[in-house]
């Protein structure tokens, strides 16, 4: 390990943390929100870096796992990679009566990565959905609400993200992630949600529905009456075969409205440039080189 540090400010206040430079060479064995550097993280945590951890080692879990983290709230993971790791995953997590995998090659569940690659190859064998290479499920709304941003401008931008790992799962499945969620109740015109220079080099391989060589599934959900929703994403690569059942493509498996907390939705709108797929897509029916639905407005 090579350092932690921590401070606390305010009232009550929030503690920022940072853990650098840490390296994991013994294996990690448990059932739940397991990760090879840090299980979970919880509370205010705004501002708090996970930054420049290697995970060396083999990470056993049945279901919500990632060879960095299990769970991280407001925590950023960059420059953090999973070199001469393997991940085993093989029960699901029941939450709300439904099963997840929760299972990414870095990072199981969490709001922020940037600058990382999975090396991990991925089977998947458990009966849950949400499987990805770098992450598994980002929790963008979360990643918002933590770094203290409260204005109706509110955006959350994610870059240099690579996987190099096969990955295969049930539905929800991606290169870098199995679902992208957004939250975000206050309303805002436009938020925005920026992927750029995403990257994926492995086979992609879903028994169900919404794969991606990118990330599976999409999913914006802004309250307000004057909310809307902006998904920019640039320079985005697949150069890997993609399969699945329905809704499959080699960048985006499917994008969606969510159910609007508020008023009503506005204008939503995915914008792609300069992205491109050159492996070869299969798929029983909705499928595309580059997004297999699109439900979104615009």
């Amino acid at each position: 390990m090579s350092h932690i540090n921590s401070e606390a400010s305010g009232f009550g206040g929030s503690v920022v943390v940072s853990i650098i430079d840490c390296v994991n060479n013994g294996d990690v064995t448990g059932r739940y929100i397991v990760g090879g550097i840090v299980g979970r993280t919880e509370g205010d945590t705004s501002g708090s870096v996970i930054d420049g951890c290697v995970n060396h080692s083999i990470i056993n879990a049945e279901a919500y796992v990632g060879c960095i983290a299990g769970h991280t709230s407001t925590y950023v993971i960059k420059n953090s990679d999973n070199e001469n790791s393997q991940l085993n995953a093989s029960g699901y997590y029941l939450e709300n009566g439904s099963k997840y995998a929760y299972v990414g090659g870095l990072v199981g569940r969490g709001p922020c990565v940037e600058n990382c690659t999975n090396y991990v190859d991925i089977n998947y064998t458990g009966g849950g959905d949400f499987t990805g290479g770098v992450m598994e499920y980002f929790e963008l709304g979360a990643a918002i609400t933590g770094s203290g941003i409260t204005s109706s401008e509110a955006s959350a931008s994610f870059k240099k993200l690579k996987n190099l790992g096969n990955i295969s799962g049930n539905s929800y499945v991606g290169g870098i992630a199995g679902g992208v969620m957004y939250f975000w109740d206050n309303g805002c015109k436009p938020c925005t949600v920026t992927f750029e220079k995403f990257e994926n080099a492995s086979a992609i391989v879903g028994k169900g529905n919404y794969v991606g060589g990118i990330v599976g599934y999409a999913c914006g959900d802004v309250g307000g009456i004057s909310g809307s929703l902006d998904w920019s994403i640039y320079d985005c690569i697949n150069s890997a075969d993609i399969s699945g059942k329905a809704n499959v493509a080699g960048l985006f498996g499917g994008f969606k409205n969510g159910e609007a907390k508020g008023s009503a939705y506005k204008d939503n709108i995915v914008s792609i440039v300069d992205c491109v797929s050159t492996g070869k897509v299969k798929a029983n029916y909705k499928y595309g080189d580059i997004i297999g639905l699109n439900e979104i407005v615009k």
